[in-house]
This record gives structure tokens, C-alpha cells and sequence, in this order.
């Protein structure tokens, strides 16, 4: 009994969360399907592992979209994995991080103008649990798609990637990266810690990172920036002295434990 309850107590919050994104339902109509034609190239730009992508919908608190690699993730398809097998499948130990990562997102999205809004990504970590039982730790990364004017806020589109191969502590982790010269926020734990990281990295080599991240080679690298192979390599010896790593490997946890990429 007190099992079922603590389950009904975490989803009653995480569902308190949503319907706090959107007060009245919108009044335009929504083209699902352009609108994930116009954002999947966001999600496809980064991925360093297995992933699927789904649309929430936070007025009707439901999924609207899974894409079928949800299968080849967690097991399920994506007709069978709803918002209860969602919050059911979180790990016990995360559950108290995801409501907090819920909380800061709405005071932190309270926070923009409307013309804000569309340049912030939000991302998380935490464990999910598959159908057959195991646990895989889970990167989410996070974009509004429908909003308006008074801070209602409609559909989020995200990802979903598969890091146990790179996330080698379970502690789960939030950060906002702002793009458009706003700022980004990493490993946040309150809304009080927001203050804009000390930028360690230029651009140029976060750009590289996610390349290095993803298993690309120099030459591949050099092709998709346009810049030679001694441009790219003597970038790539900068980058591994900044992070203090030897290997790319090694180089692909602290990114993505430190929140880099």
C-alpha cells in the first residue's frame, strides 16, 4: 500500500507540473507534422547513441509523437508507451531530481520574453527502465514548439539518447544552453545557482567536441566545417589539453558529465 501511494504522490506532481505550462488551450492550429520537419534537424545535429524523439503535449498531458526507434531504446512501441508507463519507468532514486528539473523549467521559462523562448534547449539526465526491466540512463534534451504571448506554453518537442556508455555516475544532472547570445546555464541544482559558466571552449571547439563525441575522424570533421585537416587537428590537441583528457573516449564522458555539449 504505501508503494501505490508514493507512486500516486509522483504522479500526481509530475502531472501538477505539466498542467501548470499551459493555463487555456491554444487557439491556432498546430501542424504536428511540419513542425517536426522544422525541429528534428536540432535533435539530429547531436547524437551520441541510440535515440528516439516524441512531442508532448502539456495541455492534454499526453504524447502526441513517438518515433518507432522508441523500440529499438526502451523496448516499446510507440503506440504502447504513455505518459503512467513514462513516469512508472523513471528509477525510483531520480524521481525527486525529475520533479525538480520540472519545477526550474517552468520558473525558468517565467523568467523569458516570448521572443526568448526559442532560443533555450533544455536538457536533463536520469534512469529509465526498458519493458524487459533494465535501467538505461537516459539523456533528454528539450525545445518549446508551441507557445504564445502569456506564457502558456503547448508542445515541447525532445529526444531521448541512450548515455550508459557514457554516463559513468548515476547522480542526474540539469543544464539550459542558451543559443542566439543568450547565456546557458550547466549542472544546475536551484534557481538561485543561475549564473553563466565561465566558457572554456570557443565555438569553433564545441562544434568539434560534438563531432569528436559522435566518432567522426578528423577528415570527416574537416569536410562537415569546411576547414582543413591541420585546422581541425590543431583544434582537436587544444581541445583534449583544455578538457585534460588523452582520448577521445575519455573526452566523451567529461563532455557530456560536465555538460560541454
Amino acid at each position: 500500500m504505501k508503494n501505490t501511494n508514493m507512486k500516486e504522490h509522483f504522479h500526481n506532481l509530475a502531472k501538477s507540473f505539466w498542467s501548470n505550462f499551459a493555463k487555456i488551450p491554444p487557439y491556432e492550429h498546430f501542424d504536428l507534422h511540419k513542425q517536426l520537419e522544422i525541429h528534428k534537424k536540432l535533435f539530429n545535429i547531436f547524437q551520441a547513441g541510440r535515440y528516439y524523439l516524441f512531442v508532448f503535449n502539456h495541455i492534454d498531458v499526453r504524447f502526441d509523437y513517438f518515433s518507432e526507434s522508441i523500440e529499438d531504446v526502451l523496448g516499446y512501441k510507440n503506440d504502447e508507451f504513455n505518459v503512467d508507463v513514462f513516469l512508472d519507468s523513471i528509477h525510483p532514486d531520480d524521481q525527486p531530481y525529475f520533479l525538480k528539473f520540472e519545477e526550474l523549467s517552468i520558473e525558468f521559462l517565467n523568467t523569458l520574453s516570448y521572443d526568448q523562448i526559442k532560443n533555450y534547449k533544455f536538457q536533463a539526465d536520469y534512469r529509465l527502465r526498458d519493458k524487459s526491466g533494465k535501467y538505461h540512463h537516459i539523456l533528454q534534451q528539450l525545445i518549446l514548439i508551441q507557445y504564445d504571448e502569456n506564457k502558456n506554453y503547448f508542445r515541447s518537442f525532445a529526444s531521448h539518447t541512450d548515455i550508459t556508455h557514457l554516463k559513468k555516475d548515476a547522480q542526474p544532472t540539469f543544464s539550459i544552453f542558451g543559443y542566439n547570445g543568450e547565456p546557458s546555464y550547466l549542472n544546475i541544482e536551484d534557481i538561485i545557482s543561475f549564473t553563466k559558466p565561465k566558457d572554456l571552449f570557443t565555438k569553433k571547439e564545441v562544434e568539434i567536441i560534438k563531432c569528436i563525441v559522435e566518432g567522426k575522424t578528423s577528415t570527416q570533421i574537416a569536410d562537415e566545417l569546411c576547414n582543413s585537416i591541420h585546422t581541425i587537428n590543431t583544434h582537436r590537441k587544444k581541445i583534449m589539453k583544455k578538457a585534460n583528457c588523452k582520448t577521445p573516449a575519455e573526452l566523451a564522458v567529461k563532455a557530456y558529465n560536465e555538460s560541454w555539449v
